[in-house]
């Protein structure tokens, strides 16, 4: 009886103990360059639609304010940063939205003293009215998504949101996987993502 029960409580054979080690090496070889390209393809899908929606955004506060968004994007220090703003000529990489040149909004703090009609440096805006709309991609660049943009802006005029440029303007983005997507911003206003045909769900770009 004693014996029985010594078998029964006995731990695993050396044997047994290699052939799980042995299962469990095969399952993360096969297992790790899968999960790598999924999270490549969302680090990329998630950079490009960030931006995407900002732009989205700003074209929308050019209709609903009755006057023209500057956006703006600009390098620094090997990263992108990109803001949009009432202000011409912004620059994304100032972070005190009360500083001149910062990208920024005017949006009421509930006191009613401002309106979207001012101009940034009126008398009845305080510094509670100013809203940085300053961004970055900085997460994704550490893993790995790089871009072909330098410095550059597109502004949205109050009518339709149409674009000042007259040609399409377009910026690509791609993975340490060498997946690429671009965000494209058509004369009209249009803005649209396409991919390579690896990411499934977006148009192929021409």
């Amino acid at each position: 009886m004693n014996s029985l029960v010594l078998r029964r409580a006995r731990g695993f054979t050396l044997i047994e103990l290699l052939i799980t080690v042995a299962l469990v090496v095969v399952l993360l070889t096969l297992g790790v360059p899968s999960m790598k390209s999924f999270f490549d393809r969302e680090r990329l899908i998630g950079a490009t639609e960030q931006i995407y929606s900002h732009l989205q955004q700003a074209r929308i506060e050019a209709i609903s304010r009755s006057r023209p968004i500057y956006t703006e994007f600009k390098v620094t220090a090997g990263s992108l940063e990109y803001g949009f703003s009432q202000n011409d000529g912004c620059d994304p990489s100032i972070s005190d939205p009360t500083q001149a040149n910062a990208c920024v909004l005017i949006i009421d703090s509930g006191d009613g003293s401002a309106t979207a009609d001012l101009d940034i440096g009126s008398s009845e805006i305080d510094n509670d009215d100013l809203v940085l709309m300053s961004f970055d991609i900085l997460g994704y660049e550490e893993g790995g998504i790089t871009y072909d943009s330098g410095t550059f802006g597109i502004d949205f005029e109050p009518l339709r949101g149409i674009p000042s440029n007259t040609s399409e303007v377009q910026m690509t983005l791609s993975s340490a996987l060498d997946r690429e997507m671009k965000i494209r911003v058509g004369p009209l206003g249009q803005i649209s993502i396409c991919s390579d045909g690896t990411i499934d769900g977006y148009s192929t770009c021409p």
